[in-house]
């Protein structure tokens, strides 16, 4: 037997549905809305997509690029340098004035995503060509300050982050990549060319900040042209000042291998042989702690990468520490000249003899006096047990 109750108060009964009229379309189902853990996780990344993108475009360009003086690499960089300015145009217009990009408007974060991947991808570009082009130190402040001025763009206010500020990374950008781009495409590489890349990244970038202020005010478009500019000349100020203080790397030349060695002779095949005393340190295939016996030679060895079509002097200047002056006292500046092309580096070396014991280092500069590299070694006197030495070949 069973049986069968109304349902009270309406409670579980189904809504009405609302009346249709023959022929009438049915009406519309509403838009099914995201579970709440893809909305929540929607709503932690979005704001997060322009740095996702920075650093992407920096993982994409370290897989693909290879050579400072490759031109399909240089023509990559550029388009990058040209479609970042144009992104930043629209991106400032859209803005602005949302009425007349009614489409564009409300995809705005995904154009700043773009604008970030550029910004990333120029910035992973120098990282690899300009750390190849110093020592770490050096390097390594350069592009210290290049990653503290970008990455920050992500924590200014909106309105600067359009304006000053992107104009002005804008112009470290350009500056940067014009300072390998002219003697790579030139094969000069001389007084000149920094001045030259400083006026031709301030030109294109107060074009940036023209065609970013089209369409406003007479008078509020000159005062953001004028905000603008003093922005990149003040990056180019401290370009200059970074430059005269040898934290800019000397690009596009770069050291590839270099080392300190008893012996170095090229062989009938043109490998270049070098010997050396091994140590407790498998890992380190040179003389850095060079024991020295009456007549021998400390040698230094330099692979220099060059670009295709580039011959340069550089000089090998050997130095040794002064206790009592309290600092380094040059003894010889070595000339050595390369050609460009070869992966390797074009390889030179240059030797030391009647050195005496203590500490020394060989800075490699260019004509322009660059440093490129400096290396230290340590020459202490040899004991009375039989030199024993090791051959390796530097590629």
């Amino acid at each position: 037997m069973s049986s069968t109750a109304e349902p009270q108060d309406g409670a579980n009964a189904a809504p009405p549905s609302a009346p249709t009229t023959p022929g009438a379309p049915p009406p519309e189902t509403p838009p099914e809305t995201p579970p709440p853990r893809f909305a929540a996780l929607k709503a932690r990344i979005e704001p997060q997509l322009p740095l996702i993108a920075f650093f992407g475009g920096f993982v994409w360009d370290s897989a693909t690029l290879s050579r400072i003086d490759k031109l399909t690499d240089n023509l990559i960089l550029l388009g990058y340098l040209l479609t970042l300015g144009a992104l930043l145009v629209v991106h400032t217009w859209a803005q602005r004035d949302p009425a007349t990009w009614p489409r564009l408007s409300p995809k705005l974060g995904w154009v700043d995503w773009f604008i970030q991947f550029f910004f990333g991808g120029l910035y992973s570009a120098y990282v690899v060509f300009y750390f190849k082009s110093a020592s770490f130190g050096r390097t390594g402040l350069f592009l210290v300050a290049m990653l503290v001025l970008m990455v920050a763009n992500e924590f200014f206010a909106e309105p600067l982050r359009l304006t000053r500020a992107r104009v002005a990374l804008y112009t470290l950008c350009t500056f940067s990549f014009l300072l390998f781009f002219i003697p790579v495409m030139t094969g000069y590489l001389g007084v000149g060319v920094f001045t030259l890349a400083a006026v031709l990244s301030f030109g294109l970038s107060m074009g940036l900040a023209t065609l970013m202020t089209r369409g406003q005010l007479p008078e509020t478009a000159r005062d953001e042209r004028r905000s603008e500019a003093k922005g990149a000349l003040s990056v180019l100020g401290l370009m200059f000042v970074l430059d005269w203080m040898g934290v800019i790397p000397p690009v596009p030349l770069a050291i590839l291998e270099s080392g300190f060695f008893h012996n170095v002779e090229r062989s009938a095949k043109g490998e270049y042989i070098a010997q050396f005393e091994p140590t407790w340190r498998p890992w380190r295939k040179d003389d850095r702690v060079f024991a020295y016996r009456q007549g021998d030679r400390v040698w230094c060895f330099t692979a220099i990468f060059a670009p295709t079509g580039l011959a340069i002097k550089v000089f090998h200047v050997w130095e040794r520490w002064d206790d009592e002056a309290g600092e380094w006292v040059e003894t010889n500046r070595v000339p050595l000249s390369t050609k460009g092309g070869r992966e390797g580096g074009f390889r030179t070396y240059s030797f030391k003899r009647s050195i005496e014991p203590g500490d020394w280092r060989v800075r490699v500069e260019s004509e322009q006096g660059r440093v490129l590299s400096t290396m230290k070694v340590e020459v202490v006197a040899a004991g009375e047990d039989p030199l024993i030495l090791e051959e390796r070949v530097l590629r």
